[in-house]
């Protein structure tokens, strides 16, 4: 099944006065910044995927050393707007429409690959997540937020989603997903590089008012992993988790 289309302005519109401040980001995600912050010192080459409108691009740049700045989203409106906006950032930046399993003229050098409220809001999931990881040079890292449990998660359309609707505009469909904590740290240690460093923070929170879902309460989680070379043999694992998700 191929991923969503999102269309709706909805996407626009909340980042469009959402998310391009520092101060916008969830705490998971703010920890995530600060961890690669200390890792690398140099945020280097960014490609944001699932970027709406660019936020993360000028949020990175204004506290961090980022020297440039891609991001691809599906969303045509969310890029037009990134690009009538294309001077508002210090550093170099380019923009792509697109869904990031169709486009081949990324290449694997970036030093950041960011996933945000993306790959967990679509269909292929795990496709996506692939593909970012493909992305990263060896040494570099890969950031994605995603929902956790302890019992069993969900990648199923029909059964967990989330309701798009901004003002009168027909209202979107999007794929809540929720992994299992365990079943989602097999799949990173099981990636075609193995990381060498794998680092995760969340806190316990309830779903969004606008999800349809069977959960009450999810650990709402930032991960930071960071590509090992392809001898890779061991995988340092640090993990911030509330105790009772992880028992």
């Amino acid at each position: 099944m191929d991923n969503l289309i999102f269309t709706s302005e909805f996407i626009v519109n909340l980042f469009d006065k959402y998310r391009d401040k520092l101060e916008d980001f969830y705490p998971s995600e703010k920890w995530a910044f600060e961890k690669i912050n200390s890792l690398a010192n140099d945020f280097g080459k960014i490609l944001d995927v699932g970027c709406a409108t660019g936020g993360l691009g000028r949020a990175l740049s204004a506290h961090y050393n980022v020297k440039k700045y891609d991001g691809i989203d599906i969303n045509k409106q969310a890029i037009e707007k990134a690009n009538s906006i294309i001077d508002t950032y210090p550093i170099p930046v380019n923009f792509e429409c697109g869904d990031i399993l169709n486009l081949d003229k990324f290449s694997n050098y970036y030093d950041n690959v960011f996933s945000l409220s993306c790959a967990d809001w679509n269909i292929r999931t795990i496709d996506i997540i692939n593909r970012c990881w493909e992305l990263v040079k060896p040494g570099g890292f890969f950031t994605i937020s995603v929902r956790l449990t302890n019992i069993d998660g969900v990648n199923d359309f029909n059964k967990s989603y989330q309701v798009l609707k901004y003002k009168n505009t027909e209202p979107e469909m999007a794929n809540y997903v929720v992994f299992n904590w365990k079943i989602f740290l097999k799949m990173i240690y099981g990636l075609n590089i193995k990381p060498s460093e794998v680092y995760g923070n969340g806190y316990w929170g309830g779903p969004s008012s606008n999800a349809i879902t069977p959960y009450k309460k999810l650990v709402f989680s930032c991960f930071v992993i960071k590509k090992g070379a392809s001898f890779t043999n061991t995988t340092n694992v640090n993990l911030s988790f509330p105790l009772d998700l992880l028992l």
